[in-house]
């Protein structure tokens, strides 16, 4: 998985991190907050890299005006296919680190790391999607920068959807109870980051160097150790948005005690799988129904599921790997709606309410989920030392 350069091991982070802080609680007035809050974020990415935050504004300049072109009904289709073209060549260059881009400036690999562009592609397309489906305004530039790089989502989402972003809502008062909120939360993830998944990654993990039962085991316990360090960046931003004021979606909801796959990606980076349910499988599953009324439902969301997360699998890193990653996830999620299904034709009404209340089966289902959740990694970091 892509390491971002932001970190909150960096004095930078939490200086911006007082900052906003401070500066969105002093401040009356959506206007003077957005204008603020953009500086910020730019004055952030700025110091990440050394002063090239003038290419960061030139980037989200262009992407701005190729949005505002799109409000022409007859270019509408042409710039966006132009638009998610532009996101997808940075997003290759970015995962590639330039291996694959002809002619493109050395420097821009390193910026788009820094910058985090694999979750600023994923808000890229939500804008582009919400713009050509016309179910919102063109953002005005101020907007779409505290919308495509917020400092304190970068490192590792999450991933707010746009509709959202856009949605007017109250600034909410920093009372005692959202203080204490929004402080347990940072505590939540410093604790979890640098105390919990220290102690995991130094005593169980061997970079994936066991053999046998053993590499998987290290597999399970690498999941454990992902959720801690994962779940902690969501925590630090979750609670740097409640003490600014600033609308920022939780993450993680215990996924570690999901009872199937399914049950899984609604509770395990829970943007990501709204931006996967919004973009990829909804649009797939429409057009298919669309297409022929003889498909069986399940088929339908079968091949929606399948195509979704051997994207998602590649955009975690372009490689046999993660391809193999995002396989794993389809197969596993087809089977447990495949699985359902056929359960809800054989058990019946109360049959079902008894199994689902079972702990025995709950136990075993949440066992079964961890495990296979664990050894979809195998062929990231087996293929690799392969090759």
């Amino acid at each position: 998985m892509e390491q971002a350069v932001i970190s909150v091991n960096s004095m930078l982070f939490w200086i911006f991190a007082a900052l906003t802080i401070v500066a969105m609680r002093l401040l009356s007035g959506n206007a003077k907050r957005r204008y603020v809050q953009a500086a910020i974020n730019l004055g952030f990415i700025g110091l990440l890299v050394h002063g090239l935050v003038i290419h960061v504004a030139v980037a989200i300049m262009v992407f701005y005006s190729l949005l505002r072109l799109m409000a022409d009904t007859k270019l509408r289709q042409i710039l966006m296919a132009l638009t998610l073209g532009w996101v997808l060549i940075f997003f290759i260059v970015n995962k590639t680190g330039g291996a694959l881009a002809v002619n493109l400036p050395p420097g821009l690999p390193p910026l788009l790391a820094a910058v985090g562009f694999s979750f600023v592609a994923l808000r890229a397309i939500e804008v582009i999607r919400a713009v050509n489906e016309q179910n919102d305004s063109t953002p005005d530039a101020i907007d779409l920068v505290n919308y495509l790089v917020p400092f304190h989502m970068l490192a590792a989402g999450p991933i707010q959807a746009y509709d959202d972003f856009r949605r007017p809502a109250e600034v909410p008062a920093l009372d005692r109870a959202a203080a204490l909120s929004g402080a347990e939360a940072i505590a939540n993830g410093l604790f979890k980051k640098f105390v919990l998944a220290f102690a995991v990654q130094r005593i169980f993990l061997n970079d994936f160097d066991s053999t046998g039962i053993h590499l998987l085991v290290e597999s399970m316990f690498f999941l454990f150790w992902l959720y801690l360090d994962f779940s902690a960046y969501s925590d630090i931003a979750l609670g740097i948005g409640k003490l600014a004021g600033i609308s920022t979606p939780e993450n993680f909801r215990n996924p570690l005690a999901a009872r199937n796959l399914v049950d899984f990606w609604d509770r395990w980076h829970i943007s990501l799988s709204l931006f996967i349910r919004r973009n990829i499988f909804i649009p797939i599953q429409l057009n298919l129904m669309r297409s022929s009324r003889e498909f069986d439902p399940v088929l339908i969301a079968s091949v929606a599921t399948s195509v979704s997360f051997l994207l998602c699998g590649l955009w975690h890193g372009l490689t046999w790997g993660w391809l193999g990653w995002g396989a794993m996830h389809a197969a596993g999620l087809v089977a447990v709606r495949v699985y359902g299904n056929w359960l809800t034709k054989r058990f019946t009404p109360q049959q079902m309410v008894a199994y689902r209340q079972s702990r025995v089966a709950g136990l075993a289902a949440t066992l079964l989920t961890y495990t296979y959740v664990s050894a979809a990694f195998l062929p990231v970091f087996l293929i690799g030392k392969g090759s």
